[in-house]
């Protein structure tokens, strides 16, 4: 049974502290606001502390608090020990320099919780790309939209962007450089943003709080096919042929790739609690982790 120190039990800590329950963790909360007291309580931690201070020694820590304060939570935890692993949500910070210190100071015990690097349906669409069964990837277009903010304490693309930016490297690889970027800003507020990654293959992102009904969707297209991951809950993956498309005709798709639903939250904590007993480090090191956010930094830049 790991010890391990949950920073912030809001409405996304609260899954994190079931599921580290469920992997037979004893879970110690630093619980600031009256809400995340009763989400630790609720959710059945084993302790709970007022301030990260008060927190006793820990085997590993995972970070679930605003984005604008991880940089200031991890170096209040390297400050208590610089060797304990750290688990942070997504995205590691949302300043460039902030996160390529972090980068340097942690490279080997901080890791960025990217879930959707985890989720089998993106798995599956990476074993096709590498496989190149109908061909190379032209390009990818991804889309994740909100009806409205989800999340108050962030912008909408720090929000949900760093997702978009973790798919295309898991599927592809590596990042490609950012090429175009544009703002939704209605009414001054930020609402959304449309991003162009590389060039060939190039990947198109679109994230949005100003839509109607919450949307996820990831498509790569190929040389000779089509491939739809529709949603975070879908079971397959639908491959639709595109060398003999007919306008007057409805497409039909040429085959379903099925793949076992797992949920990426418990696989990406599951992953986590494994390399403290010892097994290969979580998807997302620090290095990654500054990247990503320095890719994010750099598109607001352009669109600017």
């Amino acid at each position: 049974m790991k010890k391990i120190g949950l920073i912030g039990c809001g409405s996304w800590g609260k899954y994190i502290l079931r599921d580290l329950v469920a992997l037979n963790c004893e879970v110690s909360v630093v619980a600031i606001k009256e809400s995340s007291l009763q989400n630790a309580i609720q959710f059945k931690a084993n302790a709970i502390f007022d301030s990260i201070d008060a927190l006793p020694p820990q085997e590993g820590y995972v970070v679930c608090t605003p984005a604008g304060t991880h940089f200031e939570v991890i170096q209040q935890l390297v400050q208590k020990s610089s060797q304990v692993p750290i688990f942070v949500e997504k995205p590691m910070c949302n300043n460039t320099q902030e996160a390529e210190y972090l980068a340097k100071q942690l490279p080997n015990t901080l890791f960025v919780m990217d879930k959707w690097r985890y989720h089998n349906g993106v798995l599956a669409l990476r074993d096709l790309i590498a496989s190149k069964k109908y061909g190379n990837v032209v390009n990818i277009s991804t889309k994740r939209l909100s009806k409205g903010t989800i999340h108050p304490d962030a912008d909408t693309i720090w929000h949900l962007a760093p997702h978009d930016v973790a798919i295309v490297y898991e599927l592809l690889g590596y990042l490609p450089e950012p090429s175009f970027a544009r703002l939704d800003i209605t009414h001054g507020e930020l609402r959304g943003m449309t991003a162009c990654l590389g060039k060939n293959p190039f990947a198109m992102i679109e994230v949005s709080d100003r839509h109607t009904a919450h949307y996820r969707e990831i498509k790569v297209f190929f040389e000779d096919a089509i491939v739809v991951f529709s949603d975070g809950y879908s079971t397959v993956l639908t491959v639709y042929k595109t060398h003999q498309l007919d306008p007057n005709q409805e497409i039909k798709y040429e085959e379903a790739i099925p793949f076992e639903l797992k949920m990426p939250l418990y696989d990406e904590l599951d992953s986590f609690i494994k390399h403290l007993n010892g097994g290969p480090p979580p998807k997302s090191n620090a290095n990654e982790g500054a990247m990503t956010v320095k890719i994010i930094s750099q598109l607001k830049a352009m669109a600017q």
